[in-house]
């Protein structure tokens, strides 16, 4: 049986990070500068697409994009699935992170996946 093919270490390569955020969250501007302080001490390129829940009846005004902030739009009529696949293939980067933008899990808990990840 053939050995399984080497790649090389991606733990410390440029990330995208996809948060989510529900129309109704008040937790996306905190979060963001959360997430956004966090990964500016990893010292390595990083970008932040936010999926951004939109509702006809709730108006939801999206953060300004920056040079390492988006933010995608997607109705929740249409779905959720659209707009991960979305991001997903507007990620520039080789290493891809997703989490809720409801503070639920904290910048820092992506140290451990970084410390396993090339294993």
């Amino acid at each position: 049986m053939s050995e399984p093919a080497q790649r090389p270490p991606i733990a410390s390569a440029p990330i995208s990070v996809l948060l989510f955020a529900h129309a109704l969250s008040t937790d996306t501007a905190e979060a963001l500068e959360l997430w956004r302080r966090y990964l500016d001490t990893l010292n390595r390129p990083y970008e932040i697409l936010l999926l951004q829940e939109t509702r006809p009846e709730v108006t939801v005004e999206p953060p300004t994009p920056t040079a390492r902030m988006r933010p995608i739009l997607y109705e929740r009529a249409v779905g959720f699935r659209a707009a991960v696949n979305e991001a997903i293939r507007a990620a520039q980067y080789p290493l891809v992170a997703f989490a809720p933008c409801d503070r639920q899990y904290a910048p820092d808990q992506l140290d451990a996946l970084f410390k396993r990840i090339d294993r």
